[in-house]
């Protein structure tokens, strides 16, 4: 996703680390926390933000499969990348300075 619009990371305490990891990533995606319960592990992660919300789109009787298709799809749909999804995913629960939170740290080198 090529967002050029940053002004949802405004009102954010970043350092400059922090912000040019943000930069690379979409405003927000969604992600599969597989040690939450069954209904509470898609969870959505806002760029430059610590932790994740969960949502509504996993329920008690959704397989892992399923639920990992929907955050697939709804990533899809967002233009979210693997490798953004991934670096969120560390950012939100890891501070978004490091390597984690840079998605170039995924990408698959052949």
């Amino acid at each position: 996703m090529n967002d050029t619009n940053f002004s949802d990371l405004d009102g954010l305490d970043l350092s400059a680390a922090e912000r040019s990891n943000c930069e690379r990533l979409p405003p927000l995606c969604f992600a599969f926390v597989a040690c939450h319960p069954a209904g509470q592990r898609i969870v959505g992660i806002r760029r430059g933000h610590t932790g994740y919300f969960h949502t509504d789109l996993d329920h008690k009787e959704l397989s892992k499969e399923h639920a990992l298709d929907i955050v697939a799809a709804y990533n899809l749909k967002l233009e979210v990348t693997p490798e953004q999804k991934e670096a969120m995913l560390s950012g939100s629960m890891f501070g978004w300075g490091g390597n984690g939170a840079n998605p170039a740290t995924y990408a698959v080198r052949h």
